[in-house]
């Protein structure tokens, strides 16, 4: 995808050591020159994740997750920063540069605007495609290293001359947690997708086929889907040769029962697990696709990257999330498709209603005049003026903030 950035864009790419991977390295060796055990799984927060919830963690194992987490904090680029501030200090001074715009995550990223705007004394622009502190994954970190990354992000939101949130609840998670902090310099320009890539008629295939493009990990579990669509073939709903559900990318899930499920006779039939695709490959798999879906239930102020990919697609969309995250809201608000929450009773009834839709052809696509918003000649535009009213410091930069 980088044949995708203009030649005219200067990359300039500068040294990084990860301390947590050179520890794992030596550890290794020391394994096998037979000086340490082998260790049963990789300290990932995923899988650091799930033994938390299995059992207790002993002494030593908390002793580990405090050691590899302290030297991935705030992320595992944290060794990027004193090479990217040097490298970053000579660009502003030789181009003299007028602001200094830095995205995260990685959260690294931040710390790097922080020290070159107190070095240089430039305007700071923090564009925050994630949650950083309010994301759910931030709390298996470790105690300590949770009240570190909390201080980080507290100096770096201070340090911002502007906080942008890419949806309006992460914009309203900050303002509740630094109310005067954020007084009147946070804006919220979203995710956005490039261009339409969708075929000026709807796709029908032999059966109704959906599709999940991107691996799935961590809270995003497929079970009550399958499970669902399990239900209604054995129960005669939906015939079995009428359905077909595809996992592009595979399902990196630890789950007995979900393992389990996976070798149902009737599930196999019905389900197709794809192994990762170079981009335009998994493109073509989604627009030979009757419906697309996504799995969002624990991250309310979070919206997937692939919704928005989904929408240059012009598909019917499959949103399995709670119904009152940010999510949910674009769905509604932009007419995308279908919603349902994350049970089985739930999506059995989503199921049923595109099955309808697909067997009489009135599968709703969505509008593309409700998606133009999104078109990232849209939001460049949209954040091309925010720069430049930072940049010339006009009276009216923060009475007319997206």
């Amino acid at each position: 995808m980088l044949r995708n950035v203009d030649r005219g864009i200067q990359i300039i790419r500068v040294r990084v050591c990860r301390p947590r991977e050179a520890l794992l390295s030596v550890r290794d060796f020391l394994t096998r020159v037979g000086f340490a055990k082998r260790p049963e799984t990789t300290p990932t927060d995923v899988n650091r994740a799930a033994s938390h919830n299995a059992s207790p963690l002993t002494r030593i194992q908390k002793f580990k997750d405090l050691v590899t987490d302290s030297l991935a904090s705030p992320d595992p680029h944290i060794g990027w920063l004193p090479w990217a501030v040097f490298s970053g200090l000579r660009i502003i001074r030789q181009q003299e540069i007028d602001i200094v715009y830095s995205t995260g995550s990685p959260w690294t990223s931040f710390l790097i605007g922080a020290i070159l705007k107190r070095l240089t004394g430039r305007p700071l622009v923090m564009d925050f495609r994630d949650p950083w502190v309010a994301n759910p994954r931030f709390l298996v970190r470790t105690r300590f290293v949770r009240r570190i990354e909390t201080i980080m992000e507290r100096k770096v939101v201070k340090a911002a001359d502007l906080v942008i949130a890419n949806t309006q609840e992460l914009k309203q998670d900050f303002v509740n947690r630094f109310p005067a902090m954020l007084d009147g310099k946070i804006a919220v320009i979203p995710n956005g997708f490039e261009s339409f890539n969708g075929e000026p008629q709807p796709t029908k295939n032999t059966a109704l086929t959906l599709t999940h493009a991107g691996s799935l990990y961590f809270s995003r579990n497929p079970h009550h889907l399958i499970k669902a669509a399990m239900d209604l073939v054995r129960k005669g709903k939906i015939p079995q040769e009428e359905l077909r559900i595809v996992f592009l990318g595979g399902i990196s899930i630890d789950s007995p029962e979900l393992q389990e499920l996976l070798q149902d006779p009737t599930v196999q039939d019905i389900v197709k697990i794809i192994p990762r695709l170079p981009f335009r490959e998994a493109m073509e798999y989604q627009k030979r696709s009757d419906v697309l879906f996504l799995i969002q239930p624990d991250f309310p102020l979070q919206i997937p990257r692939k919704l928005y990919e989904y929408m240059a697609l012009n598909k019917p969309i499959l949103a399995i999330t709670n119904s009152s995250g940010a999510t949910s809201t674009l769905m509604r608000d932009v007419k995308l498709g279908i919603q349902s929450k994350d049970t089985t009773k739930d999506i059995a009834s989503a199921l049923v209603s595109l099955h309808r839709g697909w067997k009489d052809g009135s599968l709703t696509r969505p509008s593309r005049s409700n998606c133009e918003y999104f078109l990232n000649k849209n939001l460049s535009d949209m954040l091309y003026k925010v720069l430049v009213r930072l940049r010339t410091q006009s009276d009216d930069l923060y009475t007319s903030l997206p």
